[in-house]
């Protein structure tokens, strides 16, 4: 248009969109390199474009957006531009000012009335149409450029999705931006050409009441779909329809594609409770995870849930399982809203009376505790594949357990833990293995063997390259013993119980099961007890030595010497410290050794919590042939994976030779 040279037009347009190639190259380029783009692309492929286009949507598009507004409105969108494209045409083509306008219109009528007309075998040509129609409207050289840009905006996303995708759903609003300007234009035209008329003092306030009307007749759809909470619009429909609005779908919508329409069936109850503990366990619903996980923020849902969750009146419920049916499950809760009971839980196997939660008090421990900015609700809506805790052990030759994490470090007796896996498939395997997570010696504090994904992913359907979040709920022992407890996980195969082989990234066998980490049973003592024998000293900055307590300085070989450490948190630890005592005699030689996690391994360094004092009991045994006389001990800490001992520092901030601490007045008689 500016009928300048090409020089002119790479100096203006080069920039730009390099700048757009950086912006949009910086997302599609990963996503299309990742592994699983080629799922993407078979989904938009087939599912969403089809194979059959071009297609005619424009029935589709009519009664999807009466649905989601209000008809009346969706009509006056839709006259305004015929409007708009009749008087541009007529502008256009001044010799036969009716001719081609006419001509648009009765194409459009008979695309939008007898679609079925413009079928050539599978596919329909209505598109022709259309492209004449946006092609003659683009062409005119006496349109303004930003009537053109406006045209040029809505034409392209309104080719896409009324003729060339099979399955659009609710993305026909990307046409709606542009299409909205040009009808604001077309009525600013039409209020003008009003002005000046006669009567044109009467038109203004005409035109206020009017638009005023309109507003109301229009708001008052959308404040009943969306808004308001007492009729779930879409849910209920055509229950919660309403007699003033015309409905060109009847009473069945489109189906598929719907959102943003309220839920009122209590189910931030269920979030409020699950954050205060009331419900644990793993459930499932007759309502889609993308709603349920939400709520819950993320609890486990699966086939065979400990819960199963009935919400009342919905629309298109998801599959009852069969032991609500049977009787396995039977109703535990009820969650009531306005004392109408919303939803109903069923618990596996329970016989206690039915108890009743108010939405009131849980949703109000939702608003408080969940709605936070940030947070996490679980798969699928943030399944990211970002280990925690990274880590390389390989399972067989076919599976690389690339990390883990744990949603806590402390539990109380019968409460949960989340453990997720983060497994990568080295290569496909045709063996239905199972994972199994035991916790404490012989999985006495909890136990889960399943198939991955609460059973809904099958090792045998794993593919190359595919990374595989994997997620077990942990339900700690009513009696577990306080302190640290292992946490081992492994694999092994369903037919026969063979275990699988698992090694380190150097190759080094590491056994059948693979232990992650410690999880600590019971809380933290932070008062501080009386110590026989204070002591104070620090080690790596990060613990505090406050002392000791020695029973008996008097012992005999053969005899363990009893004695407590006293020890401080000051910091959160990733690595799990050794403790070491040794007795030496004076000429330092060792005569009895203990080197052990504190609490004889059940409570880890890695479990202590800042401020936390721990009473650290220790029995070293002493060699039968050591001699009568005098010896101390040494007591410190180091890194089993390094052997490196931590720094300790006296209180005056000197460091103490060979990073230990002196422990003395010990007597050996025989």
């Amino acid at each position: 248009r500016q009928e300048q040279g090409w020089g002119k037009f790479f100096h203006w347009a080069v920039p730009p969109l390099l700048l757009g190639a950086i912006i949009v190259g910086g997302f599609y380029l990963p996503f299309m390199l990742h592994p699983h783009f080629q799922q993407t692309a078979t989904y938009l492929g087939e599912k969403r474009v089809g194979g059959d286009f071009p297609y005619n949507n424009l029935a589709d598009f009519f009664l999807r957006s009466t649905f989601y507004s209000a008809s009346y409105y969706i009509l006056l969108l839709i006259f305004a531009l015929l409007a708009g494209l009749i008087a541009q045409l007529r502008r256009a083509y001044p010799r036969r000012p009716w001719l081609v306008p006419l001509s648009a219109l009765t194409g459009l009528m008979a695309i939008a009335f007898w679609p079925n007309l413009w079928r050539v075998g599978r596919a329909n040509l209505s598109l022709v149409v259309f492209t004449l129609i946006a092609g003659a409207l683009l062409l005119i050289r006496a349109i303004s450029d930003e009537r053109g840009l406006l045209i040029l905006w809505f034409a392209a996303p309104a080719l896409l999705y009324f003729f060339l995708m099979l399955k659009v759903h609710t993305h026909y609003y990307v046409a709606f931006p542009a299409g909205l300007l040009i009808v604001g234009l077309v009525l600013d035209r039409a209020i003008g050409a009003l002005q000046r008329m006669r009567a044109r003092r009467w038109i203004r306030p005409a035109c206020a009441i009017g638009g005023l009307a309109l507003y109301l007749i229009f708001g008052y759809y959308i404040y009943w779909a969306f808004i308001q909470h007492d009729s779930e619009y879409h849910r209920v429909y055509p229950r919660s329809r309403l007699a003033l609005y015309w409905m060109p779908c009847g009473d069945h919508p489109p189906g598929g594609g719907y959102f943003g329409f309220p839920y009122r069936t209590a189910w931030k109850a269920i979030g409020g409770l699950y954050a205060t503990g009331v419900l644990q366990g793993t459930y499932s619903s007759d309502q889609e995870g993308l709603v349920t996980n939400w709520y819950t923020r993320g609890a486990l849902r699966c086939p065979e849930p400990d819960l199963f969750i009935v919400a009342r009146d919905v629309h298109e419920p998801h599959e009852i399982i069969a032991g609500v049916v049977d009787g396995t499950y039977t109703p535990d809760a009820r969650v009531l809203r306005g004392g109408v009971p919303q939803l109903w839980i069923y618990r596996r196997g329970t016989e206690a009376p039915i108890v009743d939660y108010t939405f009131a008090q849980y949703a109000a421990e939702f608003d408080r505790e969940l709605s936070a900015p940030i947070f996490r609700v679980g798969a699928p809506l943030d399944e990211v594949f970002s280990p925690p805790h990274p880590m390389k052990a390989r399972l067989g030759d076919h599976f690389l357990l690339a990390g883990w994490g744990l949603d806590r470090k402390a539990v109380r007796p019968g409460e949960q833990a989340l453990l997720t896996l983060y497994w990568r498939t080295l290569k496909p395997t045709s063996v239905d293995y199972h994972v199994f997570v035991h916790v404490g010696r012989e999985a006495e504090i909890a136990q889960q063997d399943s198939i991955p994904r609460c059973g809904q992913h099958p090792t045998y359907r794993w593919q190359r390259g595919e990374e595989v979040v994997d997620r077990y709920l942990l339900d700690v022992a009513p009696d577990a013993e306080e302190g640290g407890h292992s946490i081992r996980v492994g694999m092994y195969d369903i037919a026969d119980g063979e275990r699988l082989p698992i090694t380190d990234s150097q190759g080094q066998s590491l056994g059948t099961s693979l232990l992650l980490t410690h999880l600590r049973v019971g809380g933290a003592r932070f008062e501080m007890p009386p110590i026989p024998h204070p002591q104070e000293a620090t080690l790596g900055g990060k613990i505090r030595f406050l002392g000791y307590d020695l029973p008996s300085a008097e012992v005999r070989p053969s005899e363990p010497i009893r004695l407590t450490l006293y020890w401080q948190c000051l910091e959160e630890m990733e690595i799990s410290y050794t403790v070491f005592v040794h007795l030496l005699d004076e000429e330092g030689q060792m005569w009895g050794q203990r080197d052990v996690l504190p609490h004889d391994g059940r409570l880890p360094t890695d479990l202590w919590m800042p401020g936390e004092v721990v009473a650290d009991s220790h029995e070293v045994p002493v060699a039968p042939d050591a001699e009568s006389g005098s010896y101390t001990f040494e007591v410190g800490m180091y890194n089993a994976l390094t052997g490196r001992r931590l720094p300790v520092v006296r209180a005056g901030g000197e460091r103490l030779p060979g990073d230990r601490i002196i422990i003395g007045g010990i007597h050996l008689s025989k």
